[in-house]
């Protein structure tokens, strides 16, 4: 049965792309508390058009999200699976978050786009409860699940997968190896994980890092927060920039706005890790990074060089000086034991 079947005599076909859907369908909580009509964000859009070319080209999505928070990334993916669900027979969406609260969030979301769709279009309601939308006559549905089980997502076939907060799963390996297993590797089908970053280490980290060499079927696409134009605020008269927020700013090329609001957000994540309100601290870095490499740049201190002196030495091209010593410097302890003779002794071989 095709999804047109479900519609009445003379009704007229849908949106033929997301986006246009979306703002005519579709409705979201904005901030305010006011239910408005979903428009996508440019931050949406970016990502919109990044899947839709991987979609286009190899017929299926395979997509990792490495983004700031609340850029609208969730918001988005349920967006759009709700437009392939409710269009399509015999689909299937599952979304697995990392709390219970986030799974409650994101099925409200889902409920009020059914709520708020036309009910001359949206297809017949088969069943209903907190955690599933059933659409009898498409035979289609959407699920959420919270990633506690390791047995969760076993057992289903699933066309479209969103995993939300990835690096903050327990149990993330039994996930994988399970959940989206589940995902039939076929045309149309979508797997996208998306997640804030949460250390150097654990399954999303090496995720981005296999997509990061091409040892991956998924694509990175990494939002930095000032991708997201509701992020900015404006100076006072006369505020002084600290010098550690001047070269940030100048290094990823800032407006006053910009560099204000990141100014203000560093401050109070500052005093919750205890660093320094002047300097970026590390955990503005994982929850606003500018840059994929900054996400990961550890979580529970800050690195005795600045990360805008590490990025400026990595662009800077060197003259024809070769008598220029070699200089290395390793962080003999990071991650755990101190490995000093190992990495001494290749350091020497190196030389």
């Amino acid at each position: 049965m095709s999804a047109s079947s479900v519609k009445p005599v003379g009704a007229k076909p849908g949106p033929r792309t997301f986006p246009a859907f979306a703002s005519k369908r579709l409705a979201i909580r904005a901030k305010s508390g006011k239910t408005i009509p979903f428009r996508l964000n440019a931050v949406q859009r970016a990502l919109h058009e990044k899947l839709e070319r991987q979609r286009k080209t190899r017929g299926r999505v395979r997509a990792l999200v490495l983004k700031a928070r609340q850029p609208g990334v969730s918001t988005y993916v349920e967006g759009r699976f709700y437009w392939q669900v409710t269009r399509r027979a015999g689909a299937r969406a599952f979304i697995l978050t990392h709390l219970r609260d986030a799974s409650d969030a994101i099925f409200e979301i889902v409920e009020r786009f059914y709520a708020q769709d036309d009910p001359e279009l949206r297809p017949h309601l088969g069943a209903s409860n907190a955690r599933e939308l059933l659409f009898d006559r498409l035979d289609s549905g959407y699920r959420v699940g919270t990633a506690g089980s390791r047995a969760i997502g076993r057992g289903h076939t699933i066309q479209y997968f969103h995993g939300s907060e990835v690096a903050h799963w327990p149990n993330a390996g039994a996930h994988m190896a399970g959940v989206l297993q589940a995902v039939p590797d076929r045309d149309d089908t979508e797997i996208i994980l998306e997640s804030t970053a949460n250390g150097p280490g654990g399954l999303f980290f090496d995720l981005c890092k296999a997509a990061e060499r091409g040892d991956s079927e998924f694509d990175l696409i990494f939002i930095p927060w000032f991708d997201h134009r509701e992020y900015v605020a404006s100076p006072p008269k006369g505020w002084v920039v600290p010098s550690a927020i001047v070269e940030y700013g100048a290094q990823h090329d800032l407006s006053a706005r910009q560099l204000y609001w990141a100014w203000r957000k560093n401050e109070a994540l500052a005093r919750a890790c205890g660093g320094p309100g002047d300097q970026i601290c590390w955990l503005f870095r994982q929850e606003y990074p500018a840059t994929a490499d900054e996400a990961f740049h550890g979580a529970g201190h800050d690195g005795l060089i600045r990360p805008e002196l590490v990025i400026a030495a990595r662009s800077h091209v060197a003259g024809s000086q070769d008598h220029a010593p070699l200089i290395l410097g390793v962080d003999i302890a990071r991650g755990g034991a101190c490995l000093t003779s190992a990495l001494m002794g290749q350091i020497e071989e190196f030389a």
